[in-house]
């Protein structure tokens, strides 16, 4: 016999978008988030010219145009990021993101991409 209501049951489902999505470091991260429970987004700058699992949403973004990521970012609570974008663009960039994201990782590299 129990008294009071029944315990509760948290379901906390993930929703992560990949930044760098299409690059080395970025493929190997999205090719392994299908097999969880989380919602998967990749950010791509041409998203018609990407290929992904069929589970990942595709959402075209830049990060060197902060004002493109906030429809990118919209009921994301976790970001992963490559950041390969030019380091004068970080701060504007990462202002956006952390206004939409409980958690975000951060990976830079000192790469430039076209």
């Amino acid at each position: 016999m129990s008294i009071g209501p029944p315990p509760v049951r948290w379901s906390c489902v993930n929703r992560i978008l990949v930044i760098g999505a299409t690059g080395n470091v970025g493929r190997q991260v999205l090719s392994q988030l299908p097999a969880t429970d989380a919602q998967v987004r990749a950010l791509t700058r041409n998203p018609h010219a990407t290929r992904f699992p069929p589970r990942v949403e595709v959402v075209c973004g830049d990060l060197t145009l902060p004002e493109s990521l906030d429809a990118c970012l919209d009921g994301i609570n976790t970001v992963f990021v490559v950041w390969t974008a030019p380091p004068a663009t970080v701060a504007p960039a990462l202002e956006r993101i952390a206004k939409h994201a409980r958690r975000i990782v951060f990976l830079s590299a000192p790469l430039k991409t076209a």
